[in-house]
């Protein structure tokens, strides 16, 4: 009986922090995790959030993109031109999120925290060397059957 109940806690332990190590890899196509049945997702980037990045960049530049807004506890965004490549973008470490080699290596980044969530995040982007115009788009997680998508802010690099 006692390792049937250790067991169950096991399971249940590795349930409650599945997706507190960020995004699974599977996101990388739709940026949007697949919490299954009952979840809501709204979509057009309303309020509660809003996700921030400055207007102008130099290429290979190092830049602040935030997010910010109600509690939250995920989020998985990419940067990209109007072909949706990353031009050679990428998300360099920092707190409170990791990066993903979705199309690129570290073209995205995910949250690793867990628990009651966070009100903002400041993520680390380093601008493609290429000039042109990219887009920041993300996807917040204010909890497991509540998902935000179609946030993003236009940054020209130049």
């Amino acid at each position: 009986m006692a390792l049937l109940r250790f067991s169950v806690l096991v399971l249940l332990l590795g349930y409650s922090n599945a997706h507190s190590a960020g995004a699974p890899s599977s996101a990388c196509n739709s940026l949007t995790p697949d919490h299954g049945p009952g979840t809501t997702i709204t979509s057009g980037g309303q309020p509660p959030y809003t996700l921030d990045a400055p207007a102008r960049v130099a290429p290979g530049a190092a830049t602040t993109v935030s997010i910010s807004g109600a509690p939250f506890k995920g989020f998985i965004v990419r940067a990209m031109d109007a072909q949706g490549n990353n031009g050679g973008a990428s998300f360099l470490p920092g707190t409170g999120y990791q990066t993903l080699d979705c199309n690129a290596p570290d073209d995205t980044a995910t949250h690793v925290f867990s628990g009651n969530g966070v009100n903002s995040v400041k993520l680390q982007w380093s601008a493609p060397k290429q000039p042109g115009m990219y887009r920041i788009v993300a996807t917040i997680v204010k909890s497991y059957s509540e998902i935000y998508t179609g946030y993003f802010t236009d940054v020209r690099v130049q």
